[in-house]
């Protein structure tokens, strides 16, 4: 037996109908979906779990992508308009020489093409410190100033300013003016 509906406006109006409600009750099934699964992760991004991870110094040995998971979290809050309290930004500072190991093995590595690695997937602090902004300045200036220009850190420390003020190089130029005392000291 065949169902067809005969092409008039009440057979249009009920497919559109059918339609409607099914993508509506899919949405809602998605919804839900991502609702429980997100739990999950808000749990694992809450505030106080991030800093705990970013401030175990031996889990960046142990468990790499844990931290960066961790950083993924930050930037994720930030990118969604969320706010992100100051706590964060030390661990953040502490970790800008922290480079994850590569995702390739050794045999990938020796035969893979050369490509360049941008800051963010070589040094993920500084990405993350980068979204975060200007809010992470003065802990980035201090960062330099504790740390000469030519440590892996003081460097990135300096990158990382560098990139934040970018789209404003006369606010840039005035900001690293006003902290040379404070790097200098």
């Amino acid at each position: 037996m065949k169902f067809s509906l005969p092409v008039t406006g009440i057979g249009l109006a009920f497919t559109f109908l059918m339609i409607f409600l099914g993508s509506t009750m899919f949405v809602e099934g998605q919804t839900e979906a991502g609702r429980t699964s997100n739990n999950a992760s808000d749990s694992k991004c809450a505030e106080e779990s991030v800093i705990k991870i970013l401030s175990d110094v031996d889990l960046a040995k142990t468990s790499p992508q844990q931290v960066v998971e961790a950083m993924g979290c930050l930037s994720k809050q930030k990118k969604l308009g969320g706010k992100i309290s100051n706590a964060v930004i030390p661990p953040l500072i502490d970790l800008l020489a922290f480079e994850p190991p590569s995702k390739n093995s050794p045999d990938e590595v020796t035969l893979a093409p050369v490509h360049p690695r941008g800051f963010g997937s070589s040094y993920p602090a500084i990405e993350t410190l980068f979204i975060i902004g200007k809010q992470s300045l003065p802990y980035l200036v201090e960062a330099i100033a504790g740390n000469s220009t030519t440590s892996l850190k003081g460097q990135n420390a300096l990158t990382t300013v560098l990139l934040i003020v970018r789209d404003d190089p006369i606010e840039g130029i005035n900001f690293l003016e006003v902290s040379k005392e404070i790097i200098r000291n």
